[in-house]
């Protein structure tokens, strides 16, 4: 619930039968829906979630904050989540260590052919790292892309919104990138997404709250320090279900993640390597219709009005 008070709202016209300024107050209150699960519903079928705006980055679905268990129902046919909650019982406010699967010698391309991928299936390694794989995506238009953004199609679907829907509907909805990059491209389209040089911050309170940071693009509407409800820190990264992966690059997303990226702020590593905290996991259903619900087309977890 939200509520919003102004002290000296002007009358205008009313002045006429008084001339000081009236009090005006609002409130509204929204629900956020997450679908995990939504199939077990009585009578009802999954719903299927189909984000945009994710990020390039596929995660195996092993959590490693909880001896590598899944983050998801392991058959992907529910949606179910496998530690729900705040950590650190479960998933929410995890800090997890990110690492590319390919690690080549410094100076080669991060860029791994299917028979490199070292190992295959990506893994996870006490106490908090994940590996991952790229995504195969689409160029995101010219006009999204900001003014430190890179050359290579993956560095710049790090940095900007690529509103290509991503559904975990069907068999193999998702495909892994086997081009050439470099852990270069992943430190700088990150860097520019956040804007490195004064990041929005995380606050560690419960429920976290995201604070404006001086680099926000948003200052003079925010000051640096506000509460504010939409960040280029937090991202949407897709969760597969962790099966070694095939030649064909195809593999089956079961679910997505969303995470605040670099949340302590330190200079981001030029191997590959990057840190996220936890926001939010929702998982797919196997029973999902066809009517797709969207987050404000980013977001995997939509937030709607209520009452007013």
């Amino acid at each position: 619930a939200v509520s919003v008070q102004r002290n000296d709202l002007p009358t205008f016209f009313s002045r006429i039968w008084r001339k000081n300024p009236i009090i005006v107050s609002s409130s509204a209150t929204a629900e956020a829906f997450n679908p995990s699960n939504s199939g077990s519903i009585a009578g009802g079928q999954g719903v299927p979630v189909v984000p945009h705006c994710v990020k390039p980055w596929i995660i195996p679905n092993r959590d490693p904050d909880h001896g590598g268990d899944s983050f998801f129902d392991p058959t992907g046919t529910t949606g179910i989540i496998t530690h729900p909650g705040p950590n650190p019982t479960g998933v929410i406010g995890e800090l997890i260590t990110l690492q590319d699967d390919c690690q080549p010698p410094p100076g080669n391309l991060s860029g791994c052919a299917w028979n490199k991928l070292q190992p295959n299936p990506p893994v996870w390694a006490p106490p908090n790292k994940l590996e991952y794989v790229l995504a195969s995506m689409s160029s995101p238009p010219s006009t999204s892309l900001p003014s430190c953004a890179g050359s290579s199609v993956y560095e710049q679907n790090i940095e900007a919104c690529n509103p290509t829907p991503f559904s975990c509907v069907g068999a193999n909805n998702g495909t892994v990138d086997f081009s050439d990059y470099t852990h270069q491209d992943t430190k700088n389209g990150i860097e520019c997404l956040i804007h490195q040089s004064g990041p929005d911050t995380l606050d560690p309170t419960s429920p976290p709250l995201v604070r404006a940071g001086s680099g926000n693009p948003l200052l003079g509407t925010v000051k640096s320090g506000d509460v504010i409800t939409v960040s280029d820190s937090v991202i949407t990264i897709p969760i597969y279900d962790g099966a070694a992966i095939p030649n064909t690059g195809q593999v089956k997303i079961i679910g997505f993640m969303q995470a605040f990226l670099n949340p302590d702020g330190v200079s981001v590593s030029g191997n590959g390597t990057f840190d996220i905290k936890v926001l939010n996991i929702v998982g797919c259903d196997s029973t999902s219709g066809t009517s797709p619900i969207s987050g404000g087309g980013i977001s995997p977890i939509p937030v709607r009005l209520i009452h007013q």
